[in-house]
């Protein structure tokens, strides 16, 4: 998609090269940063009694968001990397908020055990089928951790200073801010990512925090890049595309 692009909007500095490194011409390449993000700062927030309330749990209880997907290529099946998940969060002493697994193969077998675990312990442990964006990014503000492999947990949690624990392998590849704690899905691993995170020195680390996708800090991503669109000739020069050649002193 990105060679078929004549005109690129990454959402962090590090794409911005990496399109580069494909033969793009920079000047065609704007770094604006995560338009996603601009949610956040157009939304009036619950307070934590006040989302806990909704939810139905106990908000003087550290509470984790848990968010998986199915992986494509893990060493586990779905059913046992969940059944993991909800043991590791257990044994942790947690509560949990527990959303849906997306539509992709063996999602139903994810939100299958999620559900039968939340039925035994419901002062506990919810199952909400989908928070909606307004509640999910509630739930990213005023939980104490989040927990899975959802891209929200790289770059919509850094704007909370919320710990994440990335299980698996499906984020790989992309851009982590000091938020993230790499898990396998061993169930070991995740309780130890989960007593980490939960650490008076880590929690001091996200003090002065930044999101990587959070270029400008003000919420005007979109608007930003509405104006360069229009800004832009339309005219057939622009779809003559050269390969450009980089420096590598440019990325570097």
């Amino acid at each position: 998609v990105s060679k078929m692009s004549h005109i690129h909007f990454p959402a962090a500095e590090e794409y911005k090269e990496r399109l580069i490194q494909l033969g793009e011409n920079p000047e065609n390449i704007f770094n604006y940063g995560a338009p996603g993000l601009d949610n956040i700062y157009q939304r009036k927030f619950l307070s934590r009694k006040e989302f806990f309330n909704k939810i139905g749990l106990n908000n003087n209880t550290i509470t984790a968001l848990v968010t998986y997907h199915p992986a494509t290529i893990e060493n586990t099946s779905a059913e046992e990397q969940a059944i993991n998940i909800t043991e590791a969060i257990d044994e942790s002493g947690l509560n949990a908020i527990f959303t849906a697994s997306n539509a992709d193969k063996d999602g139903n077998s994810i939100n299958k055990v999620f559900l039968e675990f939340c039925k035994n312990q419901e002062n506990r442990f919810k199952f909400i089928q989908n928070l909606g964006s307004e509640l999910y990014l509630n739930g990213l503000k005023n939980t104490d951790l989040m927990i899975g492999n959802s891209s929200s947990g790289l770059t919509e949690a850094p704007s909370f200073k919320l710990p994440v624990i990335n299980i698996g392998s499906r984020q790989d590849g992309r851009i982590k801010a000091g938020n993230i704690l790499n898990s396998s899905n061993s169930k070991d691993d995740i309780k130890k990512a989960i007593a980490i995170s939960q650490s008076e020195e880590f929690k001091k680390k996200l003090n002065d925090l930044k999101n990587p996708y959070d270029n400008s800090g003000d919420g005007k991503t979109s608007y930003r890049i509405k104006e360069k669109l229009l800004s832009i000739k339309s005219d057939r020069s622009i779809l003559k595309k050269k390969f450009y050649k980089f420096n590598k002193t440019e990325v570097d």
